[in-house]
């Protein structure tokens, strides 16, 4: 009562919170009950001079979320003592790899100087629109396109250059391209860039920063600013990425329609190879549930219906009954698919709950 005013949800999910707060409680408990039978076990290996294993005593707090204080008193409860210096070693040493596996893993990025820069110089937002230039032919296999582009910028270690060597690694600004950043949880495109009909860079990454595509990669040649290089994707990655995507918004619709309107979406990542879904929901799904939704994500499947897309003014999209949205922001216009049911129609009726009957994002 005294937050509500201030989060207004707290006031509207009340039994949801006291419901999420029960299970990080139990879940606490759980946890707790393990932990002390891990320190038994470990205790009874020890000589009675013995100190408690400080990595041990780091597992208990980093994976079973179990304070450091209490390990520690729970340590000496047992006649025992853990030597707090090495654990706090233990603890950096944790810490630093870590970091380092983030740093490594680490999304390329402009910072504000090199930005600045960019728009200093007149560099334009890249033209991205060409990633949805791919067709479906008679045949039933799909066709995507292998523009050219034209470098408008190369950045190296923090800086802006005109020019990269063969070998090095960089990431490449162009005027428009096919390929597909990192965004909506969907893995970035990889691919090539050729020049003279040769590969001239391989794109591992891909990322979108303040209006600029940046391709992360290797130059296989001399590369330059105002070179022009043939795009090419990875087509079966993103083939894979593709159907995993639209299978996230059929588990999202199937899921909603079988555990009930209260089932959110939380996230999600698609990879080529793999989906997960993440979802909140009141209680846990049944094995019978379960295999309701498999079913219903099947049953589409079965039909062979087609995906149709659309860009649409926001405003008019957040207006059909029954789409699907997240709490993020979303461009406008934004690009809405539905299966089985055509965008426009969905626009021309917004109240007909057509979207309530079937996956529409």
């Amino acid at each position: 009562d005294n937050l509500g005013e201030a989060y207004p949800e707290l006031l509207s999910s009340q039994e949801k919170v006291m419901d999420t707060i029960n299970e990080d409680e139990a879940l606490f408990l759980s946890n707790l009950q393990k932990g002390r039978k891990l320190m038994t076990k470990t205790i009874k290996k020890l000589d009675n001079s013995a100190l408690f294993p400080a990595e041990v005593g780091w597992f208990l707090h980093n994976s079973l979320g179990i304070p450091t204080d209490m390990v520690e008193s729970m340590v000496q409860d047992r006649g025992h003592r853990m030597d707090m210096e090495h654990y706090s070693r233990v603890e950096r040493d944790a810490l630093q790899k870590k970091a380092q596996g983030l740093q490594v893993s680490q999304n390329p990025t402009l910072d504000s100087h090199s930005l600045q820069q960019l728009q200093a110089l007149g560099v334009p937002p890249t033209d991205d629109l060409l990633k949805y230039s791919y067709r479906l032919t008679d045949s039933g296999k799909y066709e995507f396109p292998s523009p050219e582009g034209c470098i408008l910028s190369l950045y190296r270690q923090g800086k802006l250059v005109d020019r990269v060597a063969a070998g090095e690694d960089c990431c490449v600004i162009l005027d428009r391209t096919c390929f597909y950043p990192e965004a909506g949880g969907q893995e970035a495109d990889q691919g090539t860039m050729c020049k003279h009909g040769a590969v001239a860079f391989t794109t591992d990454n891909v990322q979108l920063c303040c209006g600029y595509i940046l391709h992360q990669g290797q130059a296989q040649t001399s590369l330059s600013v105002d070179d022009t290089v043939q795009l090419n994707i990875d087509q079966e990655r993103r083939l894979g990425c593709m159907q995993r995507h639209t299978a996230t918004h059929l588990l999202n619709h199937a899921l909603r329609d079988v555990l009930g309107e209260e089932c959110e979406q939380r996230g999600s990542h698609v990879g080529p190879n793999r989906l997960r879904f993440d979802f909140s929901v009141k209680n846990l799904p049944s094995p019978e549930e379960l295999r309701r939704v498999e079913e219903t994500v099947q049953a589409t499947v079965d039909r062979a219906q087609c995906v149709y897309t659309q860009n649409v003014p926001l405003v008019q999209a957040r207006g059909v009954s029954g789409i699907r949205t997240m709490d993020e922001e979303y461009p406008d216009p934004v690009r809405v698919v539905s299966v089985g049911t055509p965008v426009q129609e969905l626009v021309n009726n917004p109240s007909s709950g057509a979207a309530c009957t079937t996956s529409v994002e």
